[in-house]
Order: C-alpha cells, then sequence, then structure tokens
C-alpha cells in the first residue's frame, strides 16, 4: 500500500511539472511571437475558460455588457501620455504614487492571471513584460448587480477619465475590491460572458478593472471631465483633450458616487462659456408656458431657460404616485440655453398625474417643479 502511495505521488507531481512546462513553454512562444495585446487576450480567454468550470453564480450578460471602464489620470500626466501616446503602468515608469513594492505588486498579478510572468523577465523582454502587465482603472456600473455592492469612483486617482472602448474588455479583468489586497484568483472576473463568474470577496464599494497589454490613446473612445468635487480642468488642458479626441463631455455623477454618464459635449470655439471663472449662483428658470385639459387628454408644454448654458434636462411622469415616464436630455451643441418639451398624455379615470421637470447648469445649479394634472372629470 505504501508503495502505491508512493507512486500515486510521483505520478501526480511528474504530471503537475509536465503542466507547468507545458504553460511555460507556451508563454515563451507567445513572448516571442505575438504583441502584448495578442498574449493578454490568449491568456484571460484561457483563464476564463478555467474559471467556467467553477460552480459559481452566473451574472447575466446585459447587466456587465453595460459597464464601462474608466481610467482615471491626473491633469499634470496629460502632457506625458500625449508624448508617449499611451498609458504607463507603474512597472514600465519603475515608479508608483503609493509607494508600492513593484514585486509584490508583480507576485499578486502573475497569481491573477495564473502565469508566471516574472520567471521570464529577462534583460532582452522586461520591456514587454511590463507592457503586458495591467493598467488599473474604475470598472463603473449604471445599473446594481444583485446584492453585489455599487462601483464607485473617486478623484483620489486623477481628475479626467478615460473611458474605453468596449473592445478593450476582452483584454481586461476585475475584481471587486482592490486586487492587491485580494491577492487571491478566484476573485478575478473576466469579462467574457456567456458564463462569467463574478466572486467578491468583502462589500467593497469599488470595482477594479485590471487591463492588460499595451494601452494607448487610440483605445479611448471619450473623456468625462469636471465631474462633481473634482478638480476642474485648465482651458490649456481641455484644447489638448480636444486634439486627441473630439468626444470630451463634461462628467454627470450623482451624490454617492455610483452613477457616472455623459454632459454636454465640449466645443473649442466656447469654452469659455464653460470655465468662466465668475460662477452663476442663480438657478435656471423653470417656465410652465400652457397647460390644456378636457376630459381625455392632457396638453403640456414645459420649458427651461438659464442665463447661461443649461447643462442637463430631465421630465419625468407618475401615475398614482409611479413613475410611467422618463426623458433625459443632455445639452450638446447648442447655442440657446433653454430645453422644451410638448407632452401629451391620456388620461384614466380616478388617475392623478404630476410632471415632474428637472434641470441643471453647466455651473452645477439646479431647479426642479412639479406640475399637476386634474383627475378626469374634475
Amino acid at each position: 500500500m505504501n508503495i502505491l502511495i508512493i507512486l500515486l505521488t510521483l505520478f501526480l507531481s511528474c504530471s503537475k511539472d509536465r503542466k507547468s512546462n507545458k504553460t511555460n513553454s507556451s508563454l515563451q512562444e507567445l513572448l516571442r511571437e505575438k504583441t502584448t495585446q495578442e498574449i493578454a487576450k490568449t491568456l484571460i480567454k484561457k483563464l476564463s475558460e478555467q474559471k467556467n468550470l467553477d460552480n459559481e453564480s452566473k451574472v447575466p450578460s446585459a447587466q456587465l455588457r453595460t459597464s464601462i471602464i474608466s481610467l482615471a489620470f491626473k491633469e499634470k500626466y496629460l502632457d506625458d501620455i500625449i508624448n508617449t501616446g499611451e498609458f504607463l503602468n507603474a512597472h514600465q515608469v519603475q515608479n508608483s504614487s503609493f509607494n508600492d513594492d513593484l514585486k509584490e505588486r508583480a507576485t499578486v498579478e502573475d497569481l491573477l492571471i495564473n502565469a508566471p510572468l516574472s520567471e521570464f523577465r529577462t534583460p532582452q523582454n522586461k520591456e514587454k513584460i511590463a507592457e503586458l502587465r495591467p493598467k488599473y482603472s474604475f470598472l463603473i456600473n449604471n445599473q446594481p448587480l444583485f446584492s453585489l455592492p455599487e462601483s464607485k469612483i473617486n478623484s483620489e486617482y486623477g481628475n479626467i477619465l478615460a473611458v474605453m472602448k468596449d473592445q478593450v474588455k476582452e483584454r481586461s479583468t476585475f475584481t471587486i475590491g482592490d486586487s492587491l489586497d485580494l491577492k487571491d484568483p478566484k476573485y478575478l472576473n473576466t469579462f467574457y460572458l456567456k458564463k462569467t463568474p463574478l466572486a467578491a470577496k468583502n462589500e467593497v464599494p469599488y470595482w477594479e478593472a485590471q487591463i492588460w497589454g499595451k494601452l494607448t490613446l487610440e483605445d479611448v473612445d471619450y473623456f468625462l471631465i469636471n465631474c462633481q468635487s473634482f478638480p476642474r480642468l485648465q482651458k490649456e488642458s481641455i484644447l489638448k483633450l480636444l486634439k486627441i479626441t473630439p468626444h470630451v463631455y463634461k462628467c454627470l455623477i450623482n451624490k454617492e458616487m455610483d452613477f457616472i454618464r455623459k454632459g454636454f459635449l465640449f466645443d473649442a470655439t466656447r469654452l469659455d462659456d464653460y470655465i468662466s471663472p465668475i460662477k452663476d449662483e442663480t438657478s435656471p428658470k423653470l417656465i410652465r408656458t400652457s397647460m390644456d385639459f378636457n376630459e381625455v387628454t392632457s396638453k403640456f408644454t414645459l420649458q427651461a431657460k438659464d442665463e447661461s448654458r443649461l447643462n442637463f434636462c430631465q421630465i419625468v411622469v407618475h401615475k398614482d404616485g409611479s413613475k410611467i415616464f422618463q426623458k433625459d436630455q443632455s445639452i450638446s451643441d447648442r447655442n440657446d440655453a433653454k430645453c422644451a418639451w410638448n407632452l401629451e398624455i391620456f388620461k384614466e379615470i380616478g388617475s392623478k398625474y404630476q410632471f415632474t421637470l428637472v434641470v441643471e447648469d453647466i455651473h452645477g445649479n439646479k431647479n426642479q417643479k412639479n406640475y399637476h394634472v386634474p383627475k378626469k372629470g374634475h
């Protein structure tokens, strides 16, 4: 019996060594022949296939499909990013603003991606290994995922948000919480949505995306700037971003910092309108220009205007306390400072209707007003 146990142990050990040697040989071949973007896609697809064997809860693909990867950086680094044309990680610049031990971070990254990258770091390919390692970003989910903690952002990492194109998810992973704190590959998730296990260790309101492989300005879909409570950008910096892409938007974010969307599109010819040093403290004006009632329908014309440019308008209709209609309007490429709706509803007997109009100007001033519609027959 003891001999059988010894033989079985030796067999398992040899099998493990063969598997390790095969993995190492495959990785060597990838490093020799492929770009870091291609290597990243291959490693993550293999990782996803392995994780699909786990019997864990699955997340509907539609919910992760709407998420966005947003890399935050400080305005002072904008020139460096423009000069290199890419986003670098701490391994590439040999520096970390949080004074991390880069060896510890590399060890955790190897563990997460299930590839011994550190073992292949030689003088010949050390730059390629560094380029393959992840660039860290926020993962923003604008809708809740079951009982999981909300994904929040903050200004600690920078006041410019570079939102990546959707295909970047093919070479990205994410964790619910800081990957450096988790130190466990079972908490790493992929964006392969067919059978994506979603693992969380703690109720941490921070979702971290790891983008593997070379990341350039060509990978950016659009920029979000001037989020509420974030440092505002200088005019010169906005102009530099607009030279990279015309898709530079005002960042709209709620006070909980867990819902983010695009506001107005910045126009290089009207920057002084957005960054005027004199802040308009007055709230936008709300006007009900007409309201026509009869037994069957109610017709509304609602209008909002402001002395400066409006940023966002929203109309919400409630019936007996329940929302039945909502429309949001970001004010983009407009020379005027107003928005308006012409609405018509068909009333039901005994039902009570309420229209709510919410507006915000470019300085963050808000106004809201409710309009009540008489019940049918009254």
